[in-house]
């Protein structure tokens, strides 16, 4: 019994550091993407989100997109600004929209993106809204539809 204790307060203990350093290795980031959120204004109702998996390590960017109500997807990036703010292209998502993929960054670009998600927007462009059709703030963790 005495053993059985002891296993579970180890685990109690270690199991949000095995956690703490899985994100601290390959940081999961979302964002919740809407037109209204978008400058100017994207489609009134086109939506979806974006989950993001950071390697610094490894030099990558990998994505998963989920969309409702976006016609003829074109590309996607991460860009640079707060909400509200139109920033330049800071990672593209792929020379193409693709709805899974992964990308090369540099390792300072992702460190920035890391250290300061909400600095950071992820958009969708298509022929009709060419400065965007929905956008998303970043945030630490993923999203769900």
């Amino acid at each position: 019994m005495r053993r059985l204790v002891i296993c579970l307060a180890a685990a109690a203990v270690l199991a949000p550091a095995a956690l703490a350093m899985r994100s601290a290795m390959h940081p999961e980031l979302g964002a919740t993407l809407r037109g209204k959120y978008e400058l100017p204004k994207g489609s009134p109702t086109a939506h979806g989100i974006v989950n993001l998996n950071l390697s610094s390590a490894k030099g990558t960017v990998c994505w998963t997109f989920e969309l409702a109500g976006v016609s003829k997807p074109l590309y996607a990036h991460i860009h640079k600004g707060g909400a509200g703010i139109s920033g330049p292209v800071f990672i593209p998502l792929g020379k193409t929209y693709k709805a899974k993929g992964c990308q090369k960054a540099s390792k300072a670009s992702i460190d920035a993106v890391e250290s300061n998600p909400n600095g950071f927007y992820v958009n969708v462009h298509n022929p009709k809204y060419p400065n965007g059709i929905v956008r998303g703030q970043l945030v630490a963790g993923m999203v769900h539809m």
